[in-house]
């Protein structure tokens, strides 16, 4: 063996020594670091961002409360609708709306302390006629 084969052969024995990179890779490999950290914060918010408005979303269009089949209103007895005023208002005159009232104002409430009613001599509380339904018809409280 000559001196190029016994120094190449130590050459492959021996670990290699870290070559230290100079300055100006030093830098450009930090500044690469640095880049991929700021590009893996802004994913981060990014998806904490958009999680954030997804669950936003999904609660603002959640149903809020049970979703049972009631009526939106109280049933309001029957009766026959007020006849229409069939006048016009004569031309330059202005119409106006009815003054509003305070919220605290309930129209219907009694002002005296509330007491049963009694009835007046001689009257009758009106008829109720029960309804009958057609004989082909289910009825509606039977249910199967």
């Amino acid at each position: 063996m000559d001196h190029f084969e016994r120094r190449l052969a130590g050459l492959l024995r021996q670990d290699p020594a870290p070559a230290p990179f100079e300055p100006r890779h030093r830098e450009a490999l930090r500044a690469g670091v640095r880049a991929r950290r700021r590009a893996r914060a802004a994913r981060r918010a990014a998806g904490c961002v958009l999680a954030g408005a997804g669950l936003g979303l999904a609660l603002m269009l959640w149903p809020h409360g049970p979703t049972d089949d009631r009526p939106a209103a109280p049933p309001r007895p029957a009766t026959s609708p007020a006849p229409a005023p069939t006048s016009t208002p004569a031309p330059g005159v202005s119409v106006s709306e009815p003054p509003s009232r305070s919220p605290d104002h309930t129209p219907y409430a009694p002002s005296s302390p509330s007491t049963t009613p009694t009835a007046t001599v001689g009257t009758t509380p009106p008829a109720t006629t029960p309804v009958t339904e057609p004989a082909g018809t289910p009825s509606a409280t039977a249910t199967g």
